[in-house]
């Protein structure tokens, strides 16, 4: 008798999409960053438009955070579709916690 619930093949293929959003939010996360970076490579390191791009890229930062705690939730629930037992238990490792944190802390001192 095998332990724990099969997975079907449509919620493996869900767990793979929602993986997927969480890797293209990672991607769109580092554009505002490459932008910023362009502009000190020019030069532009106190000047307004560089200023402006700073708190851009904490926000992409912390949309990242998000997409990612909220992605690992998502596939959980759909792995527990169709579990005997339906409890939801969710919450963030020590890694999340931590980027998170430090990501507040950029825009906090970036605003």
């Amino acid at each position: 008798m095998a332990i724990g619930t099969a997975v079907k093949p449509f919620q493996g293929t869900l767990v793979a999409v929602a993986a997927l959003l969480a890797t293209i939010a990672l991607i769109a996360g580092f554009m505002p960053m490459t932008s910023l970076f362009n502009r000190y490579r020019r030069g532009e390191i106190f000047s307004d438009s560089a200023a402006k791009d700073i708190p851009r890229k904490d926000l992409a930062m912390m949309f990242v955070a998000a997409t990612t705690a909220l992605v690992s939730m998502l596939q959980v629930l759909i792995l527990r579709r169709n579990a005997a037992q339906r409890t939801l238990q969710t919450g963030l490792d020590g890694a999340s916690l931590r980027f998170l944190l430090c990501v507040g802390l950029m825009f906090k001192s970036g605003w």
